[in-house]
């Protein structure tokens, strides 16, 4: 007698791994003289499909490592296809890195996270020229998508329009795989020549249009003041803009 042994068991369900964080799985455990180890899958939170991990037990307790492609829901919006490397230890936690595809036109977006107890968290940074359908505009944008709160947008787009342009602040979310949405503001002073006023400025971006707009409020001395919707026709080649409103007339002027 050698003196060796091997023994098989199956661990699955949820598997913890401190502060709250757990991963459901499967896991076939192999003890041996060798020490014991794990091989099998385990869900991430919102995702429909198992990444295969291998591991073991330790004195520190289990360590877990592996990767794979699956399809992450996040909160009640996007579910988006992410390709991730997993390492979760029970003294550690459970971390995440790789790329996430999302609907901006723009390379994978690389990743890190982790999962907690309230969930999946991943965040990473999109820079670069991204296609708004009328054009592409020079974007800096911070992505954070978790299961409990979506796939959230912010940061910087500049916008290459005179008056009403500028580096604009924008927030949004990612709504499909294949839809997004950005919203920001401008403001510009409008002088119709029969009124005027200072005009906030609407801007939303999407992966096929850009729409701008405003409702300002101009002062006649006939009919007091009122609210007046503002259409706003970019010219994306040269950067120049008009403004129309119905104030009395339909009245157009370049800004």
């Amino acid at each position: 007698d050698d003196g060796s042994f091997l023994l098989y068991g199956t661990l699955y369900g949820d598997i913890p791994f401190g502060n709250g964080a757990s991963l459901n799985g499967e896991l076939t455990l192999e003890v041996s003289n060798q020490g014991a180890f794990l091989l099998g899958e385990v869900f991430l939170p919102g995702s429909l499909a198992g990444i295969s991990v291998r591991g073991q037990i330790t004195d520190s307790g289990i360590l877990l490592e592996g990767e794979g492609a699956v399809n992450i829901r996040f909160g009640e919006g996007a579910t988006l296809l992410a390709n991730l490397h997993l390492m979760a230890s029970t003294d550690q936690g459970i971390f995440l890195d790789g790329f996430l595809e999302t609907p901006l036109q723009a390379a994978a977006v690389k990743v890190a996270g982790e999962v907690s107890a309230r969930g999946l968290m991943l965040r990473g940074m999109i820079n670069g020229k991204l296609d708004f359908g009328v054009t592409a505009l020079q974007s800096n944008l911070s992505l954070s998508a978790s299961t409990w709160d979506g796939a959230r947008l912010s940061g910087m787009i500049d916008v290459p329009l005179v008056v009403i342009g500028g580096n604009t602040a924008v927030s949004g979310e990612i709504l499909t795989e294949n839809l997004f949405s950005l919203e920001g503001s401008s403001s510009a002073f409008l002088d119709f020549t029969v009124a005027s006023a200072e005009a906030g400025i609407s801007l939303g971006f999407s992966p096929t249009d850009i729409s701008i707009s405003s409702n300002a409020e101009f002062c006649l001395a006939a009919t007091g003041c009122a609210d007046y919707g503002v259409s706003f026709n970019p010219d994306w080649g040269n950067g120049s803009v008009s403004a129309c409103a119905t104030i009395i007339d339909e009245i157009c002027i370049d800004l």
